[in-house]
This record gives structure tokens, sequence and C-alpha cells, in this order.
């Protein structure tokens, strides 16, 4: 069986290294670019090769990408085949690609599969523009969906490449740099429009990140700052977000398990959609200043989680909501166990759902505000925790 499984992979490598046989036409003007993808060894001995990751049976279309160590003499780099070793430090490689596609193409969220580079232990520095491997020209600034997705998860970069696109895909920049351990400051990202999971884990699990790139979009989509910086253990303060409108999921998770952020962010938006914030600090530990709230309407689910397990909080963003919706504020301060004050606005507990555990192990004593409207005699973690005097107004 074994033997089998082997002579079908090979098979399929084989099929892959001649999927795609043409080369870059280098007598187009300007093709070649003057600031293409590059990546320089920081340690003597650095490999690079590109690798079909996740189901690769399902792939259909390879990239076509070059590379050069002069940016004059160009060869096809084979996906799963070509080793590059950079044997000095110092030495670099130019990467340069013709895929108007994208070159994840067939990149699916469901299945995950991808085109990603591998590398070994030795550290390596990207630069130059990533989008030499989209446009030989380097003149796009279009990145279609999918495009570079994982593309340098868990590899030993120690700087990110230029990402200059103002339009972005879908999915387009998903886990780009996943778990890269040595990544400690984050690329621009001047796109101003979302699109979809654009963003989702894109640093997440960098655990020497420690300085976030402004994120000056207003316009956002479904879960496109999703677990962004989630597991970054040395970040400490968080990128400004001034969209005042939001959508499904766009923040949650995005700064989970942060375990050194002291201070988040200022949160304006009045406008908000279906789990927004959910887990948004989730188990920040070192979290001592939450930002405020200012929306008045709710969304299902929107607040949900949002802090638990911050140990080091103790005052509650004030909530000027007065109507609940469904979950809003289910779990939102759960485990904060040195939180000892809230203040509300809302006049009725509604049937229990919207505040589940919502103050379930804060600290033994603390103080509840609240409009005198509210029912307020009835101690819960669902309610108003044990021991916790109330003062209406």
């Amino acid at each position: 069986m074994r033997k089998y499984q082997l002579l079908l992979i090979t098979c399929l490598l084989l099929v892959f290294a001649n999927c795609k046989k043409e080369t870059i036409n280098d007598n187009s003007e300007n093709v070649i670019p003057s600031n293409p993808l590059c990546l320089t060894a920081e340690e003597a001995g650095a490999t690079i090769k590109m690798q079909v990751s996740g189901e690769y049976w399902l792939l259909e279309t390879l990239p076509l990408i070059e590379y050069s160590f002069d940016k004059t003499n160009w060869q096809e780099l084979i996906i799963g085949e070509s080793l590059i070793t950079l044997g000095n430090v110092g030495n670099k490689v130019y990467l340069r690609g013709d895929n108007p596609q994208g070159i994840n193409p067939d990149f699916d969220a469901n299945f995950f599969v991808y085109v990603q580079f591998q590398t070994n232990d030795k550290k390596i520095s990207a630069s130059g523009n990533v989008m030499s491997l989209v446009d030989p020209t380097c003149q796009s600034k279009t990145v279609p969906a999918g495009c570079f997705a994982y593309l340098f998860a868990e590899t030993s970069i120690t700087t990110a490449p230029e990402l200059p696109a103002t339009e972005i895909g879908e999915r387009c920049y998903m886990c780009m740099f996943g778990s890269c351990p040595y990544l400690t400051e984050a690329p621009e990202l001047p796109a101003t429009t979302m699109a979809d999971d654009c963003y989702r884990s894109m640093f997440g699990g960098c655990a020497s990140l420690t300085v976030c790139p402004e994120l000056p979009a207003t316009n956002l989509a479904r879960g496109c700052y999703g677990y962004m910086f989630s597991n970054c253990d040395n970040l400490t303060t968080c990128p400004e977000l001034p969209a005042m409108m939001l959508s499904t999921a766009c923040y949650a998770y995005m700064f989970n398990d942060c375990d050194n952020l002291v201070t988040a962010t200022e949160l304006p938006a009045t406008t908000l959609a279906n789990g927004c914030y959910s887990r948004m600090f989730y188990d920040c530990d070192n979290l001592a200043n939450a930002p405020e709230l200012p929306a008045t309407e709710l969304a299902l689910w929107c607040y949900e989680y949002m802090f638990s397990h911050c140990h080091n909080l103790t005052t509650a963003p004030e909530l000027p909501a007065t109507v609940l919706k469904d979950r809003c504020y289910d779990m939102m301060f759960y485990d904060c166990t040195n939180l000892n004050s809230i203040k509300v606005h809302f006049t009725d507990w509604s049937d229990g759902h919207m505040t589940y555990s919502w103050l379930e192990n804060t600290a033994e004593i603390g103080t509840f505000y609240c409009p005198s409207a509210l029912e307020h005699d009835f101690h819960s973690p669902s309610r108003i925790p044990e021991n916790w005097t109330v003062e209406t107004f």
C-alpha cells in the first residue's frame, strides 16, 4: 500500500512539473522589475523551495515562477522540486512570475490547498515587491482572491516584503506570515476597502512581532481582521481602527491570546454587526485598559467573550445600549478575576440569553451601576455577582 502511495505522489509531482512550461517574455518593455521580491540569507546555508501544501490532489493549476541571482538570467522554479541554496550570508535570490489570476487560482478556504515557500531553520530576510510574483513588471496593484495565502507561513523570514496593493481579494493574505517565529515588524497595508477574510490570521502565531501596521480601512468586510494578530505574544500595542460601520465578525479573535497587550485601541464604531467584536481580546492576560464602547444599538453576539480571561482588567467599559440582543454580552467578562466595576444602561435582562455567565469568576467584591428600572435583587454570574454592591441612577 505504501509503495502505491509513493508512486502516486511521484506521478502527481511529475504532472505538476509539466503543468506549465512557458517562460516569461523578456522582450516586452520593462518586464524585468526594478524591485522584485528578494530573499537574502542572514545565515549561511539557507535553503528555499516552493511546495504545494494541503490537499494537493485538488490543485488544477500551478503558477509560473522564475528565479534569478542577478536579475538578468532567469530560470523556472519548478514547484516541489527546485531547491535554492544561499550558501553565504548576504547571498540573494530574486523571484518573479506571470500569474494574473494569482499564484493560488484554485485556493479554496474549505480545502486549504496552496503554494507556499519552505525554508530550513536559517534566517532569511524578505524585501522587494511581492507583486512581482503576479506581474513581472510590478505594475499591478490588485491581489486576486487567495493569491498569497500561506505564502511565507512557518518560514524563517525576519522581515516581510512590500505589499503595495490597494485592491485586494477574498482571503488574499490569509495566514500569509502565520507562525513566522523571527518576524518582528509587519509591512504596510495601504488598502482602504477590505474583502472577506482578506487578513484572516495574517500574522497569527508570530511570537516575535512587536510592531503592527497601520490599518486605515474604513470599508470592512466579513471576517476581514479575524485572528489577524492571534497569539502574537510580544505585541504590546494595537493599531488604530477607524471604521465607523462594522461587518460580520470583522474583528473576531483579532488579538486573541496576545499575552503582553496592555492597552486596547479605541473602537469608535457606532454601527455594529453580528459577532463583530467576538473574542477580540480573549485571553489577553495583561490587558489592563479596555476601550470605550460607544454603540447604543447592539447586534447578535457582538461582544460575546470579548474580554474573557483578561485577568488584569479591573474596570469594564461603560455599556450605553438600552436594549439587548441575543447573546450580545454572553461571557463578555468571564474569568476577569480582578474586574470589580461595571456600569450598564439597559433596563431589562430579557430571557437570560443576553448576559450568560458574563460576570462569572470576577472579583469577589465589586460595584454594579445600573438604571433603577433594571431588576437588581437577583444575584448570579449571568446577572449581578454575589457580594457586589448595586448603585442605581
